[in-house]
């Protein structure tokens, strides 16, 4: 299993669920616990109640359709690696039917029920197969303190840093994106041995075993 931000935060519900078809998970920057910038959390969450009980789940947060058309790279780049991100440009031009903008209020209040739901202790212990959490150093979307701790607490987690990264580790330059090709090829390995080629070992990293 592979998962990315809130894809991420998804899979691990899943795996603390019943689902039981992987043998192992690999999460990028797992959406556990979202930043809110200068606002705190608990303000963040009372002024998702009020836009929910006042009809406005389906308006974006702050009014602010945030036009991914509108991005620059020095600006919006979720990665270091311009190359990558032009070629995010150019996929988003050839297809514009699937750009997608900022958050919503109604997006925003399920996003952050997910993350609590995931970081239960008790859900987290019942997660049985090898996860390895590989998180972006320079994460400006989520907090990696939080997923550190809940890499921690799966019997078979692993928490792996990627110095100077951002946010999409799997966009990132060749180097520290292959810290990420590097951890999947392993654990690919290590549930179907043989089944996977393994990539040559990065420069620079930083692994935890949780």
């Amino acid at each position: 299993m592979v998962g990315h931000s809130m894809g991420g935060a998804l899979n691990l519900l899943t795996l603390e669920g019943d689902e039981t078809r992987f043998a192992g998970a690999v999460l990028s920057s797992p959406m556990l616990r979202i930043k809110t910038g200068k606002r705190s959390m608990w303000t963040v969450k009372l002024a998702v109640r009020w836009a929910l009980r006042h009809g406005k789940a389906g308006d974006y947060v702050l009014d602010d359709p945030d036009d991914p058309f509108d991005h620059t790279f020095e600006k919006d780049g979720l990665t270091s690696d311009q190359a990558r991100y032009d070629l995010w440009r150019q996929q988003l031009y050839a297809c514009p039917h699937l750009a997608i903008g900022g958050p919503t209020w109604g997006w925003l209040a399920f996003a952050l029920d997910a993350g609590e739901r995931a970081l239960k202790p008790r859900a987290l212990k019942s997660v049985k197969i090898p996860v390895c959490v590989v998180q972006a150093a320079e994460d400006d979307k989520v907090w990696k303190q939080t997923n550190r701790w809940a890499a921690r607490r799966m019997g078979r987690g692993r928490y792996v840093e990627v110095p100077t990264a951002r946010h999409e580790v799997i966009m990132e330059v060749d180097d520290l994106r292959g810290v990420f090709l590097h951890e999947f090829d392993a654990l690919a390995d290590y549930v179907a041995p043989g089944a996977a080629a393994p990539s040559a070992s990065p420069a620079a990293r930083t692994a935890e075993p949780a």
